[in-house]
């Protein structure tokens, strides 16, 4: 499973048109680290019968992420311990193309990326005040572990606010970011 998840990895760093492309031995195209890792067959079973939670024991899903909820929780753990930011951070929005049928995808026509997963990772409702907004919170969690190194973070107007800049900087982080008239 480690080799799997490696060239996962890879393949998301190295694009090649097709996925049999990494195993081919037109020099073009030939990844010996893939090859010489996990043979192709091997890698597309895996691919194909890889699950992360028992279908059995799921009754009505009210999670449209449900499948691979754990999975996602136990990466973010994982990167939350092995990430060591730069001095400078930006915080954005994310949209992954795609273009197949699901009901997580989205449309933006004014994005370069128009049709595709927007990544804005929803983990419940908080029982905590809402009054200064879902942006103010995405980026408040996401720097809770740069607190007092003297950060820079940068962000667009979906998170940008006085409010906000004034609570980074409260705990040593300082702000930059864009915003929205009146």
């Amino acid at each position: 499973m480690n080799a799997y998840f490696r060239i996962m990895i890879f393949m998301g760093l190295t694009r090649l048109p097709a996925l049999s492309d990494y195993w081919r031995r037109d020099p073009l195209f030939h990844c010996s680290i893939i090859a010489n890792c996990l043979s192709r067959d091997r890698f597309h079973e895996i691919h194909r019968y890889l699950h992360f939670v028992d279908n059995t024991t799921i009754t009505t899903p009210t999670d449209r992420l449900y499948k691979v909820c754990q999975f996602l929780t136990m990466i973010g753990e994982r990167f939350k311990v092995v990430n060591h930011p730069h001095c400078e951070c930006a915080i954005d929005e994310a949209m992954v193309p795609y273009k197949g049928r699901s009901s997580l995808k989205q449309y933006m026509p004014q994005k370069p990326i128009k049709r595709g997963f927007k990544f804005k990772v929803y983990t419940g409702k908080e029982t905590s005040s809402t009054e200064k907004g879902l942006g103010f919170r995405v980026v408040i969690n996401l720097t809770a572990t740069i607190q007092h190194h003297n950060h820079h973070v940068y962000c667009d107007n979906v998170f940008s606010s006085f409010q906000l800049f004034s609570d980074l900087l409260s705990v040593g982080i300082y702000a930059c970011g864009t915003l929205r008239s009146n």
